[in-house]
């Protein structure tokens, strides 16, 4: 007779017929649109910032030390933007909350860039109301979502 187990259950306590998978240490799938969110924040933001920052660098030191100053809260904002998007990747307790205020700060960053005259505006004429009203909707439908997320996850414990 072998003591010999499977590898999936090596390590692992005997499991109850009785259990449900959670019970058991299993964990659910992950939701993709949270998925898809830590995605954006870790990788998508900090790209663009990257882009953004590298087109404006040569200019900056022509636009002041106001323009260094914001360029300077931008990466801030996406620095928290990281962090959030990490928490939600490892599902840490509070990621939505975390996630939603930094939702809250990067559409201020948006704001901030689009509205500063001290940042360059290569936008065609026209265009900077309507492509600010799509992107801070954008950031609004990501809030709502995590609000609901924050609001059902509390209600379950």
């Amino acid at each position: 007779m072998s003591t010999r187990q499977p590898p999936e259950t090596r390590g692992q306590p005997p499991v109850d017929p009785g259990q449900t998978p959670v019970e058991r240490g299993l964990q659910p799938r992950r939701s993709i649109t949270m998925t898809t969110l830590a995605l954006l924040l870790t990788v998508a933001e900090p790209l663009g910032i990257a882009f953004y920052a590298s087109s404006i660098l040569s200019t900056i030191i022509d636009r002041g030390g106001w323009a260094t100053f914001l360029l300077g809260v931008r990466l801030a904002i996406t620095g928290i933007g990281v962090g959030a998007g990490l928490a939600l990747w490892n599902e840490r307790p509070g990621a939505a909350a975390f996630a939603r205020f930094a939702v809250v700060l990067t559409a201020g960053g948006v704001l901030l860039t689009f509205l500063a005259p001290t940042f360059p505006n290569n936008r065609p004429p026209g265009t900077t109301a309507p492509l600010l009203f799509l992107l801070l909707t954008y950031y609004a439908a990501w809030f709502a979502y995590l609000t609901r997320v924050a609001q059902s996850q509390s209600s379950t414990r």
